[in-house]
């Protein structure tokens, strides 16, 4: 056992925590922004492109987990081998890492267009948190994995 300091334990809880209340957040949200931009009450452009990769790093992400919670019913079939589990959660883990990084430069690209500054940094928020997990995740190789290599 090697002794790790309390920093490093708190914020990676702390980071994980806020991850997950983005991720919550990001889905509920597209629900509201989603009827609002069907019935015309959102204009395009800079306010969407600024919500919308959110929303896609959140729902890859939930993809991939539901993907591995599938391919573990039978894992040496499943995901041993190349087949719509393991591919699909490779493809889904390196979406999201690219959803992550166009939502964190939508955000800096964007922010001093006119639009709603809660909605914005939400946004913001949402998109920075599942940058450091992409960063964590890429760390371990988490990013592009190949359950069957």
């Amino acid at each position: 056992m090697k002794p790790v300091s309390p920093a490093v334990v708190y914020g990676q809880l702390g980071v994980g925590a806020l991850w997950l209340i983005m991720i919550v957040s990001s889905l509920i949200y597209a629900l509201v922004w989603g009827i609002r931009k069907w019935r015309g009450k959102i204009p395009g452009g800079a306010t969407l492109r600024v919500r919308v990769w959110p929303f896609l790093a959140s729902v890859s992400i939930v993809l991939f987990v539901l993907l591995f919670m599938q391919g573990f019913a039978d894992p040496f079939v499943r995901l041993g081998k190349p087949t719509a589990y393991s591919v699909g959660a490779m493809l889904l883990s390196i979406a999201f890492a690219i959803f992550a990084v166009l939502g964190a430069r939508a955000s800096v690209q964007e922010r001093h267009q006119a639009m709603n500054r809660i909605n914005y940094w939400h946004s913001t928020v949402a998109s920075f948190a599942h940058c450091i997990v992409a960063l964590y995740f890429l760390w371990f190789g988490i990013v592009g994995v190949m359950t069957w290599a």
